[in-house]
């Protein structure tokens, strides 16, 4: 049974647990369509989400009949979705509270998938960067969310073993990673994974609708 006295450091995911970022792969299309005076179609944003940049940027090039290159639609959804984390992002409700907490109990160490400059970025406009003591990205470590180096190299950096660390994440399958490899494990919500709370409720050592009160009012399992 985990319990909150075991925990002595925190590795903390970035998108859509400390920071409201997934909106804008909803909306990537349609912005890019809009800098060039086009309207999109309705219902854009839910046909291209599941696509990889590779594939959208060919759509929009052959339903919109696009000049660019697919090359330049990808580096024109690039500078779209640089220019939302260095000036729009927001925190996840209650997140710079939360790393503030956290922090009183042990150091912290955000691993991401997203660039490194993105994150600086990001978490240093919304006040939460000061807390961090390090930020692993995945693409740094040429690794994915898909295996546990990340999370290990992390407890590493913070002189502690897998069962002192809490992992935060709003995925499934990347919680499910970190718990295999014996880490403690928050869930967070995020309406980007709706489909899987259920499971992730059930997986997570810990689980928050929002990062407002955690210690004071989650329990262990």
């Amino acid at each position: 049974m985990a319990s909150m006295d075991s925990i002595k450091g925190f590795i903390l995911d970035m998108d859509g647990t400390l920071i409201d970022s997934m909106p804008i792969w909803d909306v990537l299309g349609e912005r890019y369509l809009s800098s060039r005076g086009i309207e999109a179609e309705k219902g854009l944003g839910k046909l291209l989400y599941p696509m990889s940049l590779e594939e959208s940027s060919h759509y929009l090039k052959t339903h919109y009949g696009l000049m660019e290159s697919e090359a330049d639609i990808r580096a024109g959804f690039m500078d779209i979705v640089k220019h939302f984390y260095y000036d729009e992002v927001k925190e996840k409700e209650g997140a710079l509270a939360f790393v503030s907490s956290c922090k009183e109990r042990g150091d912290i160490v955000v691993a991401t998938t997203s660039p490194m400059d993105y994150a600086q970025a990001a978490l240093s406009r919304l006040g939460i960067l000061p807390y961090i003591s390090r930020i692993l990205t995945c693409s740094e470590l040429q690794t994915s969310k898909k295996e546990p180096f990340i999370y290990e190299r992390a407890a590493e950096f913070l002189g502690l073993s897998a069962g002192e660390c809490l992992v935060a994440e709003d995925m499934l399958h990347a919680l499910l990673v970190a718990k295999s490899a014996g880490f403690m494990t928050l869930g967070v919500y995020d309406a980007s994974a709706d489909k899987d709370q259920e499971s992730l409720i059930k997986e997570a050592d810990f689980y928050v609708r929002d990062l407002r009160n955690f210690w004071e009012n989650n329990k262990s399992k």
